[in-house]
């Protein structure tokens, strides 16, 4: 019986959705409302915080406490805060499911994610590697943005484009990995707020992006999201930043030297390369804390972060870090408004 029929009869593997959060108690009762709503079983959510200090965890633990549904609910925290990269290890370490589907607590999972993803894993026949999605993205609940699953010319052999310094092949919210994208590597490294660059590469050394059209979560954008809010009053933000992406960048060189899978020699040291030359350009992006940047000091880390591959393989990216740094914010509005006008527009049509 093939994978797909054996779904069909019944065959349905434990799925775990794990809802983490850090700081995110305006957000996360939506997030863990979307989680309970969840069509697939049988299914295991974990709520998990990362050591929070507001009273993000104090509504999964009451929340969890009141469900009375078909799924299991387990209510986690770590002892201390370790960020985003080994927050989702530790999670991981706790869950029993065959797909790991992720959920930040600050965006909304449509009712049948989890069953969409599961059911195009099946279909598959349940490769290792990651499943991704279309996604909406909203501020203030209102609708700025509709996108489909990340696809590239690398789609379909994206260690070539690891080698090319296309670190997100997929978006980040959207995505769901398979135990083997954890167990078949050390773990993550902690003290990053930055997991899916590491997770990404792991799973094309795997061989399997899985992409669905359908937007499955709604993308919640605010002024406190993981990359985005840097700028030079608030350097220690900026400085966790580059710090993430060095521990990122150190994870995947770390991975990519232990992996005993097949990958061609040369395309191996082509990534290797890739990944040491964005380590290298991260050198020079840290900010002082107790001093402000004088102009030339601000003039060097501009041109800095308009050419580090640590900051984004893509140039247009990089040019929005620098504007976005420096406190020229109006093409950001600009490009909001224009959206909501399109998304607007598609309803109306």
């Amino acid at each position: 019986m093939t994978d797909q029929a054996a779904f069909a009869n019944g065959d349905r593997p434990l799925v775990t959705l794990v809802v983490f959060a850090y700081f995110q108690e305006a957000f996360v009762r939506e997030a863990i409302e979307a989680a309970f709503a969840q069509t697939y079983q049988p299914l295991e959510i974990i709520l998990s915080d990362d050591c929070s200090r507001d009273a993000t965890f104090e509504i999964m633990q009451e929340m969890a406490a009141g469900y009375d549904g078909p799924h299991r609910v387990i209510a986690r925290q770590n002892s201390v805060n370790v960020a985003t990269a080994l927050h989702l290890q530790l999670a991981f370490e706790a869950s029993a499911g065959a797909l790991i589907v992720i959920a930040a607590g600050d965006d909304i999972s449509t009712s049948d994610r989890v069953e969409v993803l599961t059911e195009a894993w099946a279909a598959a026949g349940r490769p290792d590697g990651v499943l991704h999605s279309g996604r909406e993205t909203f501020r203030d609940g209102e609708t700025v943005g509709f996108a489909p699953p990340k696809r590239s010319k690398y789609s379909g052999r994206e260690l070539e484009g690891f080698a090319h310094a296309q670190w997100l092949p997929a978006a980040a919210p959207t995505c769901a990995y398979t135990r083997g994208v954890f167990d078949r590597f050390p773990p993550l490294l902690g003290g990053s707020v930055i997991e899916d660059a590491p997770l990404l590469m792991r799973a094309a050394l795997l061989g399997t992006f899985i992409a669905c059209d359908k937007p499955l979560v709604r993308h919640r954008v605010h002024d406190d999201n993981a990359g985005t809010g840097y700028g030079l009053d608030r350097p220690a933000r900026w400085n966790r930043f580059i710090q993430s992406k060095i521990i990122a960048f150190r994870t995947m060189q770390r991975d990519l030297a232990g992996w005993e899978g097949e990958i061609d020699p040369r395309l191996r040291r082509r990534i290797e390369d890739r990944i040491l030359t964005a380590l290298h350009s991260a050198s020079g992006l840290m900010l002082p804390e107790t001093r402000p940047l004088g102009t030339i000091g601000k003039i060097r880390l501009a041109l800095r972060i308009s050419t580090s591959l640590a900051v984004a393989s893509s140039l247009r990216l990089r040019i929005e870090y620098a504007l976005s740094f420096f406190g020229v914010e109006a093409y950001q509005r600009l490009k909001t408004r224009v959206r909501g006008v399109i998304v607007r527009n598609r309803r109306i049509q």
